[in-house]
């Protein structure tokens, strides 16, 4: 039997008390969220997050002048139910209450690297590839051979060498984490040992546009997946790791798509609202094609990058996925039963900014500006003798609203002294960080609710698919 999920409860607890002690007689709204999230999963995560993070932080103070690049490491993590897709745990980092205010399970600006190889394989398997200019698509199979030595030139569909401004050459030769010389090799070796040439070359044979088609299918969002290159195709894009579990999932559920979601039931004051029934499964990809990609990625574990996987002792598939220099490393895997997908990466102290890496998507930062506060309740009764309007979050547009008395203006706060640390403080004021020194707390509207919390106090009770 599957543990009991959470629920969550909003308009309750100390702070709501301390509201209501300074305020009688004004009405404060209880809301009951219940989520797909169990508790040992989460508790799973944590303590492995807990101990790699550990790891990361003593080894970066004991070469940090030598490697700086192994200081600031950050965990998130995400486990999918690949029939319904349930987001049956996450880990987004250790909390406000340790400085950390981001969402390291979804983020949206850590690229995927050679984790995006299997959805190039499933494009590839259902749409063929160009292998001859002028000529319609072939049929590809995982046992087909491409070149995979370092450095080689990489064609387009018309036969014209892909250019490279950067190459002294203006031609791009594309390279591999070594310089081993492959010759050609089969698909399915290539993705074993992660060999990046044969799946670019792939890549451009079967088209971006396919590509594309097929990462969205199989659960991507548009905005997450990079411009038309050659980098594309081993994982320049930059969806988060609950929308790649996701991705992985389909694949467990032969090609049956589900959209991630977390919140399962929402009441308020007693009453269930409606718009939380969850997703209905689609097709992504046919069964055969999911069913092939997951024959390679079991080779993965079984004889190349993976191998670490087999302690789990039993079967399962799945993919290592790095970029230069370690900046981001992932890990995605998978059996019948849950997707779970781990990533690592380095993100600035400071500013809470992506590493330098990031300067091609300098905009998309993923810090709390971004992405949702995550552990924790988001909200905070701020008493005041003004009694200033509760935290009261909206129901959504299919739900009636509920009513409240008028209620003054809260005060405006007044400006923090310098260096003061954001914090919580007792029950007169609540000052999470906000970045901005002596602002209200304001929380963006998340792009996915991944706990109730958050979903009720971004003021939209609604459960919008993962980044």
């Amino acid at each position: 039997m599957s543990p009991e999920p959470r629920v969550h409860f909003l308009g309750v607890g100390k702070p709501a008390a301390a509201y209501r002690a300074r305020c009688p007689g004004v009405s404060l709204p209880v809301f009951t969220i219940r989520s797909s999230t169990q508790d040992q999963r989460a508790s799973a995560f944590a303590l492995a997050a807990g101990s790699e993070s550990a790891y990361w932080k003593r080894l970066g103070s004991l070469t940090a002048a030598a490697r700086k690049v192994d200081r600031d490491v950050q965990v998130g993590a995400a486990s999918v139910e690949p029939t319904t897709g349930r987001i049956l745990a996450v880990y987004g980092g250790p909390g406000f209450d340790h400085a950390h205010y981001s969402d390291n399970a979804d983020t949206s600006g850590v690229p995927v690297g050679s984790t995006f190889k299997p959805i190039v394989l499933a494009a590839a398997l259902q749409h063929g590839a160009v292998l001859r200019p002028g000529r319609s698509p072939e049929p590809i199979t995982p046992a087909g051979k491409f070149n995979g030595d370092d450095g080689i030139k990489i064609k387009d569909q018309q036969g014209n060498y892909v250019a490279d401004p950067k190459d002294p050459t203006g031609l791009l030769h594309q390279h591999n984490d070594t310089p081993q010389r492959w010759g050609y090799i089969p698909l399915r070796k290539a993705m074993e040992q992660s060999v990046n040439t044969p799946y670019v070359q792939l890549g451009e044979d079967v088209g971006y546009g396919n590509v594309a088609r097929t990462a969205e299918s199989l659960g991507l969002r548009p905005g997450s997946l990079s411009a038309p290159s050659a980098g594309f195709y081993i994982g320049t894009s930059t969806p988060s790791a609950i929308r790649m579990a996701g991705v992985y999932a389909t694949f467990a559920a032969d090609g049956m798509q589900a959209t991630p979601y977390s919140v399962t039931k929402v009441t308020h004051n007693g009453s269930a609202l409606a718009g939380f029934s969850a997703p209905a499964p689609a097709r992504a990809v046919p069964a055969a094609v999911a069913g092939n990609v997951t024959d390679v990625l079991r080779g993965v574990i079984a004889r190349g990058t993976g191998t670490k996987a087999q302690a789990l002792g039993r079967t399962a598939a799945g993919k290592t996925g790095t970029t230069d220099d370690y900046r981001s490393a992932w890990f995605i895997g998978y059996t019948p039963q849950l997707a779970t997908s781990v990533v690592l990466f380095r993100e600035t102290r400071t500013t809470h900014s992506c590493s330098p890496w990031q300067a091609s998507v300098a905009s998309r930062r993923c810090s709390a500006a971004t992405s949702p506060p995550r552990s924790g309740p988001s909200t905070c009764a701020m008493p005041s003798p003004a009694c200033p309007t509760p935290p009261s979050p909206r129901p959504p547009p299919s739900a009636a609203a509920p009513t409240s008395p008028a209620l003054p203006r809260p005060p405006r706060p007044r400006p923090r002294q310098a260096g003061r640390q954001d914090r919580q403080e007792d029950d007169h004021h609540c000052r999470p960080h906000t970045g901005r020194p002596g602002s209200r707390f304001q929380v963006p509207p998340p792009q996915v609710p991944l706990t109730a919390t958050a979903a009720v106090t971004a003021g939209g009770i609604s459960r919008s698919p993962a980044q």
